[in-house]
């Protein structure tokens, strides 16, 4: 597939330069042959083409693309999952030891403190994946470490989360022994949500690899590249110049 962009790495093609020497890299345009190519040149043709629209994304870039908007939507189901599995435990102690006005604060401050931390991840995961699909480089990098870092946490989170659930479990066979049924019925709701909690952290670690995988192939670095010089060509058009193929 191509582009309608310069090559920089094109030494025939560069800014057009007005007054003194070209800069490095670049071609003096008075020296240009009658075919339109440099006269100290022997070599082929020398044709580019201008970017005048942005690069439209490829298959791969689009399903990356959806990929960081499903994780946003992911970190919002975990984070309700993660409510109830912290909340049921922690509020059936303070129940038991202080009351149910503590109960009732306790849910209130984890409710506030997980829905704060929701809120800055999914703006933080559609903010990226907005500018990403605009073709911007540092989307694409952020993307890349939040996919890296959230594998990471995800793996740690997890592996605890499966440790959580033997706990869970004897909890559950010391409520039994309480002959309690509010006390077995939250620990069996709580065990519940830490079950759902850790099959969410193994999909969020799959999801944040290949996330992070697609982050750092070549067609994500060539949409971004030539988004780029999409956005250069428009700032300052008379930087580019196109020259046409030579006829031998």
């Amino acid at each position: 597939m191509s582009h309608d962009f310069p090559n920089p790495q094109n030494p025939h093609l560069q800014a057009q330069h007005h007054g003194g020497a070209a800069p490095h890299g670049a071609v003096d345009l008075s020296a240009l042959g009658p075919h339109g190519t440099p006269e100290h040149y022997e070599t082929h043709q020398v044709y580019e083409h201008l970017p005048t629209e942005p690069s439209r994304p490829s298959t791969q870039v689009r399903l990356s693309i959806k990929l960081i908007y499903a994780h946003a939507v992911l970190i919002v189901v975990h984070g309700v999952v993660s409510f109830y599995r912290d909340t049921i435990p922690t509020s059936t102690t303070v129940y038991a030891q202080h009351g149910a006005t503590a109960m009732d604060v306790t849910i209130g401050k984890i409710a506030v403190l997980y829905a704060v931390i929701t809120l800055v991840l999914v703006a933080t995961n559609i903010l990226v994946g907005v500018f990403y699909s605009r073709g911007y480089t540092w989307a694409r990098i952020t993307a890349a470490v939040l996919a890296i870092l959230g594998a990471m946490n995800n793996l740690l989170l997890g592996l605890l989360t499966l440790i959580g659930v033997f706990e869970l479990f004897a909890a559950l066979s010391r409520a039994s022994d309480s002959a309690d049924p509010g006390y077995i019925e939250a620990y069996r709701y709580a065990t519940i949500f830490v079950v759902a909690s850790a099959v969410l952290y193994l999909v969020g670690l799959l999801l944040c690899i290949i996330i992070a995988v697609y982050m750092f192939k070549p067609q994500a670095a060539a949409f971004t590249t030539n988004w780029g010089m999409w956005r250069a060509y428009q700032r300052n058009p008379s930087m580019y110049v196109q020259i046409p193929p030579a006829h031998f």
